[in-house]
């Protein structure tokens, strides 16, 4: 389930290096440089940002009393205040 959060992706990886390598070949002042280091800026944010598993699993929780709760208020009448139950943040 978690297999995406692994940091050390080979493709993001291998997308650094060629962004690095593309600075090597630019004049410091050029656009052509400013274009890289952009991307390279995406490229090193898109590595860092990762979905908490904790917080994945909270939303699952919440998903599931809410499924249970709309389950029952099928059947019969909800009379006790499980909306209570789920997190709020």
């Amino acid at each position: 389930m978690f297999k995406n959060f692994n940091k050390d992706n080979p493709d993001l990886t291998e997308a650094i290096a060629d962004a690095f390598r593309d600075l090597k070949g630019f004049d410091a002042h050029s656009p052509e440089y400013k274009a890289a280091v952009e991307q390279l800026t995406a490229l090193h944010a898109m590595q860092k940002k990762r979905v908490d598993p904790n917080t994945a699993l909270t939303v699952a929780g919440n998903l599931a009393i809410g499924l249970a709760v709309i389950k029952h208020e099928k059947t019969s009448v909800i009379t006790s205040k499980v909306w209570s139950f789920l997190t709020k943040k």
